[in-house]
């Protein structure tokens, strides 16, 4: 992201124009879905990698977040956002993604909106934002979609009547630098396939939780006459992931056998254990009491649900009252005192 198409000043003022620019979030095709993927702020640390004119650290703030930190390598997008965020606990830096600190475990949620596409190295970038977040903190970004990138121009193919024939789709899995016509000038773009996204946020250390590629809001349909051709072919890639947290998930039904021994080596207290003995107790706790007492609640259901067995010297009454239970008792001691 070292290029900065956006502080040139042709560029800017056409920018700036767009619908998004001006209308913030609800004239953004994707918004309808994104919004979904984000986390309640509400006393959240936010922090917004390629923040642009602030709108998303806008919505986060006005729902609640405790600090949201936006950073852009464009001064004059920053200045737009600073206009329009007085009274909100927002700090804006103009630095590149590639050169923040990322100090670790100091924010809640990292997203970013369609601003990953130039970064070259997006394993790097996941890696940095999670090393910043805390434990469980979300991370949700928006990216074009690598359909979108692969054959860099960003344009249709046309008929001889000026008539959409299709979008070329080709170099797919040729990873790298694409040079790309956006509104009206080149622009250097960094294609990546689905694999480097998905996988490189697992690399990281996140387990995905929502993958969407949006059509755009039905609302915008008739107010922007372009967009019905974005129902063709993906545009937007929107990913929410999480920052995976052992400590907490470890205790979870869900959790297998595998995970439970995985999560008990890693931890930092294991190899503190100064003998095989508290070791074997250690493994006992954390994997086999959780699934004997979860074995020992499906047993008494059952036995709720079916009836259950009583057992009386070598016979079962099955399903027996305790009045069934004391006159087998009382036949029984008849039946002992007579054979005297």
């Amino acid at each position: 992201m070292k290029e900065n198409k956006y502080d040139d000043e042709r560029f800017f003022a056409v920018y700036s124009r767009m619908p998004r620019s001006v209308e913030g979030l609800r004239a953004a095709g994707e918004w309808h879905e994104l919004k979904k993927l984000l986390p309640d702020f509400a006393g959240l640390r936010v922090l917004d990698l390629g923040c642009g004119f602030g709108w998303h650290c806008v919505y986060a703030a006005e729902r609640g977040a405790s600090a949201v930190l936006g950073l852009d390598i464009s001064a004059r997008m920053l200045e737009r956002a600073r206009a329009h965020s007085s009274g909100w606990p927002i700090e804006y830096r103009n630095i590149a993604l590639e050169d923040y600190e990322y100090p670790p475990e100091v924010f809640d949620v990292v997203l970013s909106s369609l601003a990953f596409h130039y970064v070259e190295d997006f394993r790097d970038l996941a890696r940095k934002a999670a090393r910043t977040l805390r434990p469980g903190g979300a991370f949700v970004f928006s990216v074009e979609h690598p359909v979108f990138t692969a054959y860099g121009t960003q344009n249709w193919f046309y008929d001889e009547g000026g008539a959409r024939l299709h979008w070329p789709v080709d170099r797919y899995f040729d990873e790298g630098s694409r040079r790309a016509v956006f509104l009206g000038e080149e622009v250097i773009k960094y294609h990546k396939t689905m694999t480097t996204y998905l996988n490189g946020l697992l690399e990281a250390g996140f387990e995905i939780v929502r993958v969407v590629e949006p059509e755009p809001d039905p609302a915008l349909l008739d107010s922007m006459p372009d967009m019905r051709d974005e129902v063709r072919r993906p545009m937007m890639l929107l990913v929410s992931a999480r920052k995976n947290n052992p400590g907490r998930a470890q205790f979870k039904g869900g959790a297998s056998f595998g995970a439970r021994r995985l999560w008990l080596l890693k931890n930092s207290a294991a190899p503190k254990m100064a003998s095989r003995s508290r070791l074997c107790r250690a493994v006992k706790r954390a994997i086999f009491v959780p699934f004997r007492q979860a074995a020992l609640r499906l047993r008494r259901r059952k036995r709720r649900e079916a009836g259950f067995a009583i057992h009386v010297g070598r016979r079962v009454l099955r399903g027996a009252s305790p009045e069934e239970l004391k006159a087998d008792m009382a036949a029984r001691f008849n039946e002992r005192t007579s054979s005297r």
